[in-house]
C-alpha cells in the first residue's frame, strides 16, 4: 500500500494564500508521498496542461482526481449537465495521467427527505452508467465515496453495494471515517465492500460538541481529528486490507482544527508507523 497526500486537505492554506498549488506538490513530494490525489478546483487555478508540467518536474504520480457531479438531480437538463460534469472528470484524469476518479455524486439539495432516497439512488445509478461507459473506453477507472451525509443515498453499506451491483464497472474510494455517522462499522464495511475497492480515503475522526461537525446515528456528533489521536481504528483496517491484497493508494486526508500542514506532518508519521509495525 502506497501513501497519497490529498490536494484537498491543503486546501485552506491555499485559500489563505500561505500555499500555492506548486507549493502543494512540492510538499507533498517532499514529505515522502508517493502519489497526490487532485480534486477538480485545482483545475481553475493551473489549467490541465500545466499541472502536468509541475507533476512531471516533481516526478510526482496522480493516484486520483476527486470531483463533484450532483446525479441526484431531477431535473433533466441539470442531470445530463452532471453527466457531462462526471465525462469532463474522465478527460481530466487522461490529460494528467490519472487512473481513475472519484465522484461526489449527489448533493442534499437534490434529495428530498428519506422517502426521496431510493428515487436518487436509482438516478444516480443511471448517470453513473453512462460515465463508466465513457470511462471504459479511455481507460480510466470511475470510483464514488461513501459519504457522511446520512441524508443521501451514499452513506451505509447496503446503499453502497447497491450503486456497485447497479453499476457493472464501478468501484468504491473507500473512506475509513464515512461509515461511522450512519451507523456502519467501518471494518464490517469493508469487509462487505472490499472486492470493489479501488482507492482508500484515511481520515480520523474525534468528538465534537454539540452544534458542531457531524451528527451520527447515535446520536454523538464527530468532526476531523490528527490521525492516531482520534476514535478510529487504523490498525484493525490495516489489518483486514493486507488480508485482502489491497495494494492500492491511501489517500491521506485532514479535517481537523490545526494547521493542516502540521497535522499531515504528524499524522503520516503515525501511518507510517502502523504499516511498518504490520509489515
Amino acid at each position: 500500500m502506497k501513501l497519497s497526500l490529498m490536494s484537498y486537505t491543503l486546501g485552506t492554506l491555499v485559500r489563505s494564500g500561505e500555499m500555492s498549488l506548486a507549493d502543494v506538490l512540492t510538499f507533498t513530494k517532499d514529505n515522502g508521498f508517493a502519489a497526490t490525489e487532485l480534486s477538480m478546483a485545482n483545475f481553475d487555478l493551473v489549467p490541465p496542461q500545466g499541472m502536468s508540467g509541475l507533476l512531471r518536474d516533481l516526478e510526482l504520480d496522480v493516484s486520483c482526481i476527486n470531483g463533484s457531479a450532483d446525479l441526484a438531480i431531477a431535473d433533466d437538463d441539470g442531470f445530463q449537465k452532471s453527466v457531462q460534469a462526471g465525462c469532463h472528470m474522465v478527460d481530466t484524469a487522461v490529460q494528467v495521467g490519472s487512473p481513475m476518479i472519484m465522484i461526489v455524486a449527489a448533493s442534499v439539495a437534490s434529495v428530498a427527505g428519506t422517502a426521496d432516497k431510493a428515487r436518487a439512488a436509482a438516478r444516480i445509478a443511471q448517470g453513473l452508467r453512462q460515465i463508466v461507459a465513457y470511462a471504459r473506453d479511455k481507460g480510466i477507472i470511475v470510483t464514488i465515496e461513501d459519504f457522511p451525509r446520512t441524508e443521501l443515498p451514499l452513506s451505509s453499506i447496503q446503499e453502497m453495494k447497491f450503486l456497485m451491483e447497479a453499476v457493472p464497472g464501478l468501484k468504491l474510494t473507500f473512506d475509513n471515517g464515512n461509515f461511522l455517522p450512519g451507523g456502519d462499522d467501518n471494518l464490517e464495511a469493508y469487509q462487505a465492500l472490499w472486492p470493489y475497492v479501488a482507492n482508500v480515503h484515511i481520515k480520523d475522526w474525534a468528538y465534537a460538541p454539540e452544534g458542531e461537525g457531524h451528527l451520527c446515528a447515535n446520536g454523538r456528533r464527530i468532526r476531523g481529528g490528527l490521525h492516531g489521536q482520534g476514535i478510529l481504528d487504523h490498525v484493525k483496517l490495516f489489518k483486514a486490507m493486507k488480508e485482502k491484497k489491497y495494494d492500492g493508494y491511501l489517500a491521506f486526508e485532514y479535517e481537523g482544527s490545526m494547521n493542516h500542514a502540521e497535522a499531515t506532518r504528524i499524522g503520516v508519521s503515525y501511518l507510517r508507523g502502523v504499516l511498518d509495525a504490520l509489515d
